[in-house]
């Protein structure tokens, strides 16, 4: 998966989709960027995504995307 930061509130066409018809902008509610999940695709299983968690922590975390860009507090 790969995580899009953008500056319009139009989703990339590929966004994941929310399941309850809410919106898909992780950011929604709280300022900051716009923030979307879009998929990618594999072949090869081991390098496929087996599950997905979010962490919030004070501080930023080496090697992470903060799903919280730009809207501050805790990062996401």
């Amino acid at each position: 998966m790969q995580v899009v930061f953008s500056n319009d509130s139009n989703p990339p066409s590929n966004a994941v989709k929310e399941v309850s018809n809410q919106s898909n902008d992780f950011n929604q509610g709280f300022g900051g960027k716009f923030v979307y999940i879009t998929p990618t695709y594999t072949e090869e299983a081991h390098k496929a995504i087996g599950g997905l968690a979010v962490l919030i922590s004070p501080g930023a975390r080496s090697g992470l995307n903060d799903l919280a860009v730009g809207s501050g507090g805790d990062f996401r």
